[in-house]
């Protein structure tokens, strides 16, 4: 069974990401693994003196993510009907990259996964802060950075970018 992680922050291209790899991975056994790193919004939570309201503000941020969650859920499965999928979930006020790279490790993801822009990002920028970050830090497994509304067709072609300073493999199959 394949491992997807999904970097999320249940924006529009987040969910078109999650969309599109359920379409090319139809048809075989895969778990998505659905990541709201919340880190920012502790960040700021951390400049209040008060240690109950911080831990409050935190409580607060796991539920938002778990609703936030369960929407999405229930839309993809609404969309895809039944599929051989399944769910879960990690919501960690932990930084992103970290994140990211310690769950390729103890999950053994083949893939992640990331849609091109997040709920800030101007409309104008092809791509977010988050996702080139992503590009450029994560390690042990092939990423799939997803446009906003792309329509899906079976893939002939696939772009490998580099700027060759990492060593890559060719043990990552779909």
């Amino acid at each position: 069974m394949k491992q997807i992680l999904l970097s999320t922050s249940f924006s529009e291209d987040a969910y078109c990401a999650l969309f599109y790899a359920s379409k090319l991975f139809e048809g075989k056994p895969f778990r998505f693994i659905i990541l709201n790193s919340f880190e920012y919004p502790v960040y700021l939570l951390s400049s209040f003196t008060y240690k109950g309201e911080m831990e409050e503000g935190i409580r607060k941020l796991f539920k938002t993510s778990k609703a936030e969650y369960l929407m999405v859920e229930h839309k993809l499965f609404s969309d895809m009907g039944s599929a051989e999928y399944t769910f879960n979930i990690v919501a960690t006020p932990q930084l992103l990259i970290s994140a990211i790279n310690e769950l390729i490790i103890t999950e053994k993801v083949d893939f992640v996964l990331k849609g091109s822009k997040g709920k800030t990002t101007l409309e104008k920028i092809c791509i977010g802060s988050n996702s080139f970050n992503v590009i450029k830090k994560i390690k042990g497994a092939a990423l799939l950075i997803i446009p906003v509304e792309l329509e899906y067709k079976v893939l002939r072609k696939i772009a490998f970018a580099t700027y060759f300073k990492r060593t890559y493999y060719n043990n990552y199959q779909a």
